[in-house]
């Protein structure tokens, strides 16, 4: 039956679509004005998205009208090479080629940026679940290490942008529900006074969860104002809150699944259960940031970042009660030198020059936990972990046709554990180049191609777990990356097309492990060789108003990620796991999109995810099945006087497949899997003023 269904995606995407297409394109003229070229403001400076030699992808407002769900978990699985999991609400994983591999929850060797403010901290780990997605005017992914500009990464970089933070937005509002007792509802509002630009949002989510015990709920608000306070000089200040709550299941082996899949971790002979431990996870993260951007004169701009943030953390698990308080400060500055562009110039030039420095301090305590209640001191320690690194980066163009990039970095990086007998430890300085660069062979054409480092040393959760013990003896993880790529821009930016392949050889790779607790550890395996291919289609097709025409405008995606992924030099005691797959990472991800708008606000998308099977271990004992996932919803806008209003009904999982959105990997016991929800609807009304 699956394959029936791939089939039928499958001929409809490549057969029918196209040839709607087509008639579209003949019957009537495409609207004059073109699409604007889209530019990545996650650089140092501005640049177009067509002509970077990086591997960069966006989700922006087109990928975002595919969205069923509150959660962007769909969204970022629609760009090819990412995969962010969900084990259960809230509960998010996120990984850019296979960096997966050492996170059995969070977000690690990935680094996030909040608008100019770095959301990893110190110890490496980012609380993406903290912030509200939703709200983004766009996200930006940088696919692949780059060190040289971003700090320790080894998988890439991810920038978000606020919605409202740079440019007053109209107040709007959105409410809706759907199953399992999900409820959410956001609000948020803009205003210009003067040279001021003032934003505030609020959002709040709620959700019984599909499975015993995986309920969640969360709360944000978030306040900015940008001064301008000269034509190309600015102070924009920012302040977020979040209070998150989830319950955690827990993994089942395949037979619980089987019988039950909405049930949680159950007791052993020497364990309690999920639920008669009320296992849950309580985040609450304060962070602000300032940003100065002046212009010292016409060739010379200099931006300065500071920025901090709270968290209180507990975590009632089945085998003890953590509680973390966490403070984080640092800064980020860099000053860019360039020339001033000018049509019959043939060669332009950027320079940056910056450096970036964080600090998280993590004052731990594990108790035992007695039903949810803290009991017995277990552990505690008190952990100091700086990052800093000095980079500069040179942009060149030629002939407005040839781009040319090199970068460097230099890191450090070390922690400081404050127990009996303390502990201090600082790793290896490190140099992180680039060089990459891009060639327009015409107006619709780029080739493109890079090389470059990265480096991502131990967490503090890496270092120090949840089994309370200390590794002081794991490595960074480093490796060589190299791709190369072309981008097909045409039709006034309204057909997109790109295919990038690479080859990434990993040392010292992390690898996370379950004991039979349930803990995470973790151990450096050798190597990996990871060689991939990407591609993604788009196209836009819009018809000019035409009272007899059913079909207002058209839009359809496809991306496809291929990995081959393996383990080399990897043994542990008497195994040898070299040349087995890389564990939690699909040999292939395919993604049809399709949306259409019709005549009187009406609106269909729907879109069409194969998932191929990925091993569970790392010696390839146990794989979890291939998935096909169906998504659709309709809408209906109206206008009334000047508020637009939109509802919309969706559906996730239309299929009903059985599946996991996020397995553990390595789970001792074989407690791989937490099922997803089956087919589930949900319901949503927007207004915006």
């Amino acid at each position: 039956m699956k394959h029936k269904y791939c089939f039928a995606t499958f001929f409809l995407l490549y057969y029918v679509f196209p040839a709607c297409g087509q008639q579209v394109a003949d019957s009537v003229v495409r609207q004059p004005e073109k699409l604007a070229e889209v530019e990545i403001t996650g650089y140092p400076s501005p640049q177009a998205l067509v002509t970077t030699p990086a591997s960069v992808s966006m989700i922006d407002s087109m990928l975002l009208r595919f969205r069923v769900q509150p959660a962007l978990v769909s969204s970022f699985n629609m760009v090819p090479g990412v995969r962010m999991e969900e084990r259960s609400p809230g509960s998010y994983r996120l990984s850019i080629r296979g960096s997966l591999l050492r996170s059995p929850y969070g977000v690690r060797n990935v680094k996030v940026y909040l608008d100019d403010f770095p959301l990893t901290d110190g110890g490496g780990n980012t609380y993406l679940n903290c912030i509200d997605l939703t709200n983004s005017s766009r996200i930006e992914i940088i696919k692949g290490p780059d060190g040289s500009l971003f700090g320790a990464n080894t998988g890439g970089v991810v920038h978000l942008i606020p919605s409202g933070i740079n440019e007053p937005v109209k107040p709007a509002i959105s409410i809706g529900g759907g199953s399992y007792g999900m409820f959410h509802e956001d609000a948020e509002a803009g205003v210009q006074i003067g040279k001021h630009v003032l934003g505030i949002q609020e959002s709040y989510y709620r959700s019984d969860g599909y499975r015993i015990n995986s309920a969640m709920h969360k709360a944000n608000i978030r306040l900015s104002d940008k001064w301008q306070y000269a034509s190309r000089s600015s102070i924009k200040l920012f302040l977020s809150y979040s209070d998150l709550y989830y319950q955690t299941p827990g993994g089942l082996t395949l037979q619980q699944e089987e019988d039950n899949p909405r049930n949680a971790r159950p007791a052993t002979a020497t364990l309690p259960s999920a639920v008669a431990q009320k296992a849950a996870v309580y985040t609450k993260l304060l962070f602000a940031g300032i940003t100065h951007k002046v212009a010292l004169n016409p060739h010379l701009d200099h931006v300065l970042s500071v920025y901090g943030s709270l968290v209180d953390f507990k975590n009632p698990f089945i085998t003890n009660y953590e509680v973390r308080k966490e403070n984080t400060e640092g800064f980020r500055t860099y000053l860019e030198w360039h020339d001033i562009k000018t049509t019959e110039s043939n060669f332009h030039y950027t320079l940056h020059l910056g450096a970036e420095w964080t600090q998280s301090n993590a004052d731990i305590h594990n108790y035992d936990n007695n039903g949810g209640l803290k009991g017995n001191l277990q552990a505690q320690d008190n952990i100091t972990s700086p990052q800093y690194f000095f980079f500069t980066r040179l942009k060149t163009e030629f002939m407005q046709r040839w781009m040319v990039e090199a970068a460097v970095s230099l890191g450090y990086a070390g922690y400081h554990f404050k127990g009996q007998p303390p502990v201090d430890d600082r790793f290896h300085p490190q140099w992180m180049p680039k060089l990459a660069t891009s060639y327009k062979l015409n107006n619709h054409v780029v080739i493109r191609a890079l090389v470059s480092r990265g480096y991502s040393t131990p967490t503090t959760a890496e270092i120090r777990p949840s089994n309370n013990l200390l590794y002081t003896g794991l490595q960074p993880e480093y490796g060589w990356n190299y791709e190369a790529g072309i981008r097909l821009n045409m039709l006034q930016h309204r057909f997109m097309a790109e295919a990038t392949v690479f080859h990434y050889r990993l040392q010292n790779a992390i690898v996370s492990h379950l004991d039979n607790s349930g803990n995470a550890f973790f151990t450096n395996a050798g190597g990996t060789r990871q060689t991939g291919l990407e591609t993604n289609i788009s196209y836009k097709v819009w018809k000019e108003n035409n009272p007899q025409s059913v079909v207002s405008g058209l839009y359809f995606f496809n991306s496809t990620t291929w990995n081959a992924f393996y383990f080399r030099d990897y043994r542990i005691d008497d195994n040898d796991y070299s040349g087995n797959r890389l564990t939690g990472v699909p040999a292939i991800v395919n993604i049809f999109g399709i949306s259409c708008d019709f005549i009187k606000g009406f609106n269909l998308s729907a879109t069409y995810n194969h998932t191929g099977n990925l091993p569970l271990n790392d010696a390839n004992t146990s794989f979890a099945d291939p998935y096909n996932l169906l998504q659709a919803s309709v809408g209906k806008g109206f206008r009334v006087h000047d508020t637009d209003i939109k509802l919309s009904i969706g559906v996730d999982n239309l299929l009903n497949e059985t599946y996991s959105l996020g397995n553990d990997i390595n789970a001792a016991g074989n407690r791989y899997y937490n099922p997803a929800a089956k087919r589930n609807f949900m319901a949503e009304l927007k207004i915006r003023f």
